[in-house]
């Protein structure tokens, strides 16, 4: 009986796992990188929990939409929750019964929104559709106070949501109150978007910022999904201390709306830490910074050693990679710390009160640690 009941609640908790769907990156909704698991897909999806978590185009290129589909699952709540921002292109249809929506932040159909289903927008939230809103009888209720932008409500819509779309501060508007609400300037990305019809994307957005280490080199790999006015991405490159450098110009596409790889090949890497950042350069002279990632860099025929060992008292010791800045603590061989000493060059001179014997020395480079015993004979 005990066997029999955990083979059910093993296939439970197998069932319910691949129903919740989350994004973990920027990306597009048909491709399974996107999410934590593969893609939703894009027609007849089933009832399950999605989120929203990042900026996601669906239907890009192809125009064809999302329809939320009333199979699948059982007991629920099922719930698709926007809380960044989701772009859908084509008509997006909610069945009755289907997967309530939850809108956080910005959820944006350039085509028709057909709702059957329990509607949440919270405040800060905001829905717009350029075509039409059409409520087409169905299940489910409104709730929340965020706001609705809609190139038209059938009479259902317009009972469903609150608000008159002749009146101003309602949360029932029309396409054209985006301007008159822009006030503060919040709302000026959507516009622009609207009103090229989709074709100029929000902000710039990266897709993916990756790294390869080589034998002698770090090569940099990185995705955009959309570019807007862009001119040229510089590569920037800093060390464990956190300062950075320019190092390499790349020119962007300008705007786009499809994804662009860029490359770019670091041919003499810092050896230890290397933060790598990506800036965006506008046409109008402004420019965005994403953030860095880090890469470590351990050649193989560099090992980071103090020598000569033995070394002669007070003699110079010499350490293997020339430059940058040396942390030195010196040790005895019972583990007392005789003392903290920094150079910038790549030697250093020994203390005169370290007489014939056996130390420790701690070496820190850049981010490296590396601990050696030295004989001073």
């Amino acid at each position: 009986m005990i066997k029999h009941f955990l083979l059910i609640l093993s296939v439970f908790i197998a069932t319910s796992s691949a129903f919740a769907q989350t994004s973990i990156t920027d990306g597009t909704w048909e491709s399974n990188a996107t999410w934590n698991t593969a893609s939703p897909g894009i027609t007849n999806i089933n009832r399950r929990t999605i989120t929203v978590d990042h900026k996601v185009y669906a239907g890009t290129g192809t125009y064809s939409g999302l329809t939320f589909s009333t199979s699948g699952g059982g007991g629920g709540p099922y719930i698709l929750t926007v809380n960044d921002t989701l772009i859908i292109y084509g008509n997006v249809t909610f069945s009755s019964n289907s997967m309530d929506l939850v809108i956080n932040n910005c959820m944006i159909v350039i085509g028709n929104l057909t709702l059957e289903n329990k509607t949440d927008i919270n405040s800060g939230g905001t829905l717009v559709v350029t075509g039409t809103i059409d409520k087409n009888g169905g299940t489910g209720s409104y709730s929340g106070t965020g706001t609705v932008y809609a190139g038209g409500y059938d009479s259902g819509a317009d009972s469903y949501f609150p608000g008159d779309t002749g009146t101003d501060g309602d949360q029932q508007q029309t396409i054209g109150d985006l301007t008159t609400d822009n006030t503060d300037g919040s709302l000026t990305d959507i516009i622009e978007f609207i009103d090229s019809g989709g074709a100029v994307p929000l902000p710039v957005t990266l897709g993916s910022f990756t790294s390869l280490t080589q034998q002698r080199t770090i090569e940099l790999h990185w995705t955009t999904l959309a570019e807007k006015d862009f001119e040229y991405f510089e590569v920037r490159r800093g060390d464990a201390d956190g300062v950075f450098q320019s190092m390499g110009r790349l020119n962007a596409q300008g705007t786009t709306n499809s994804p662009t790889d860029y490359f770019w090949s670091d041919e003499r890497p810092l050896v230890g830490v290397n933060f790598y950042q990506l800036v965006a350069h506008d046409l109008d002279g402004s420019f965005e910074e994403f953030a860095p990632i880090v890469v470590m860099f351990e050649p193989k025929d560099v090992s980071f050693r103090a020598y000569p060992n033995p070394a002669p008292a007070q003699s110079q010791i010499r350490f293997d990679i020339p430059g940058g800045q040396y942390k030195i603590t010196i040790f005895d061989i019972n583990g007392q710390k005789l003392g903290n000493y920094e150079t910038s060059s790549d030697s250093m001179q020994l203390p005169a009160s370290l007489t014939k014997g056996i130390y420790l020395l701690k070496i820190e480079f850049n981010g490296l640690t590396r601990n050696q015993r030295l004989i001073i004979d």
